[in-house]
């Protein structure tokens, strides 16, 4: 596969004192420290490094632990694990910029029809765990999903959901000779999305 909560604030780094100087005395400058992010943000961080993901996130602040809307629910919109979110709730601030906006603008191509989102913001881990996943997967930027439209799925449907996820630019995988992916490019035909 190509490709991919409740609150809490970013913890951002604070002031350390760097010498002699009294902390409290207001003539000395003094360096930013950074910290981490004191929770799971921490370990996802890592996992960009230790996977080898290119252009991963760089600071707490890329995170977030909320979000989605009316049709499209934050665990739908950062789930597809074969063994589970291992960082619920933290997803990728691009989840609710970029991912949302552009599946439900799918939606609203689509006629407003359901659309099931079968996988969506993965951390490297979870990207990993998913069988021939593309290691520089999109799923990992928060930028694509794997979703499906109305029953019966058959690939009438799924050319009908590729074009409106094309109109809400949307970007559907490329084949290895530039093509567009097909109806039978997975065997589940499932539609994968950049956005």
């Amino acid at each position: 596969i190509t490709g991919i909560a409740p609150g809490g604030t970013p913890s951002g780094s604070n002031p350390g004192n760097t010498g002699g100087a009294d902390p409290g005395d207001d003539d000395e400058e003094e360096d930013e420290v950074p910290e981490g992010c004191g929770d799971e943000r921490d370990t996802m961080l890592a996992e960009y490094g230790e996977y080898g993901v290119t252009g991963g996130p760089s600071s707490c602040d890329d995170f977030v632990g909320s979000g989605g809307g009316a049709n499209f629910s934050w665990s739908e919109l950062n789930g597809g694990f074969t063994d589970g979110h291992p960082h619920s709730p933290w997803g990728l601030d691009a989840v609710n910029s970029t991912l949302f906006p552009g599946l439900q603008a799918t939606r609203t191509n689509y006629g407003n029809q359901p659309i099931r989102v079968t996988s969506g913001y993965r951390c490297p881990h979870g990207n990993a765990s998913i069988p021939r996943a593309d290691p520089q997967s999109n799923h990992m930027h928060g930028i694509a999903a794997d979703i499906y439209g109305v029953s019966p799925w058959n690939e009438a449907e799924f050319d009908r959901l590729m074009v409106a996820a094309k109109l809400a630019n949307g970007s559907p995988m490329k084949l290895e000779d530039g093509s567009d992916m097909t109806y039978d490019t997975y065997a589940d035909h499932h539609l994968h999305i950049n956005y």
